[in-house]
């Protein structure tokens, strides 16, 4: 199971042989947290300096001091028993939510444990808590992905797996559907060398068999060429069909017969004559 921890949801992928057996997106995140400790009369802000400071997902009721105190700012503090009832309850709540997604029938069988990632996933001790409410012993923490990521900004390097949704789909992203290869630091500031507007993408439709793979996305020109030979192929379709109704018409027997008479008619006039 890949739990990805992130700010406002948690997303859970169960899989199973090698396939995404199940998706759910819960509504909950390290925000919630954030928001809980904000309770506690402070700012967000405040509450989010403390939540990266002193907060962990569990903690042996043995280890905690009744009469620790925590600093807010320089004036407030609060209790350190009641700061940590608060992040956990909150923790517990997200981690029970995580679970319950998980199909009965592969309760007993994630026999590759629980993989966390995400900004939420840096929490201390989320492992421990995670391993205690759902008795899976095998939890690790993905904190970067695998393929080589060439980048000067610490923000897209730095392993506290942040980024990995992000760079899990760039490097999923292996085809250039339009434009010019890219080069040198994906992330960097170099210009390139021809500058491709959408504008230029749009003009020149792709060959047809570029444009009719699973999952190629078209064009707005591709997409009016497309349409505008669906409606040359349709008038042709319903030319067709009037002109072979017609021809059913001409050869029916009432039409025959009609024709039949209307020639003997023209011919006795004209013997009359």
């Amino acid at each position: 199971m890949l739990v990805d921890l992130g700010a406002d949801t948690t997303t859970v992928s169960v899989y199973a042989k090698n396939i995404l057996r199940h998706l759910a997106v819960i509504p909950l995140g390290s925000n919630n947290i954030t928001k809980d400790i904000a309770s506690l009369q402070m700012e967000e802000q405040d509450a989010e300096n403390m939540k990266l400071k002193y907060a962990c997902a569990f903690t042996d009721n043995d280890d905690i001091d009744n009469t620790q105190m925590l600093p807010i700012d320089a004036e407030r503090t609060v209790e350190s028993r009641k700061f940590i009832e608060i992040v956990e309850g909150r923790v517990q709540e997200i981690i029970e939510n995580v679970w319950y997604q998980v199909p009965n029938e592969y309760v007993d069988k994630l026999l590759g444990g629980i993989i966390l990632t995400g900004g939420g996933s840096n929490l201390k001790d989320i492992e421990r808590a995670l391993a205690k409410f759902t008795h899976i012993e095998k939890v690790r923490t993905a904190k970067f992905v695998t393929p080589t990521i060439n980048s000067n900004s610490e923000d897209i390097t730095a392993h506290d797996a942040t980024m990995n949704t992000l760079l899990g789909l760039l490097v999923k992203g292996d085809e250039n559907c339009a434009g010019d290869e890219i080069t040198n630091d994906l992330f960097g500031e170099t210009t390139p060398k021809t500058t491709v507007t959408t504008a230029d993408l749009h003009k020149t439709p792709r060959p047809i068999n570029e444009t009719t793979g699973r999952g190629v996305v078209q064009t707005e020109a591709e997409k009016l060429k497309a349409e505008e030979e669906l409606r040359k192929k349709r008038e042709a379709e319903e030319a067709a069909l009037a002109e072979k109704e017609a021809e059913q018409r001409r050869n029916s027997f009432f039409n025959k017969t009609f024709r039949k008479l209307k020639e003997f008619g023209e011919k006795m006039i004209k013997e009359e004559e």
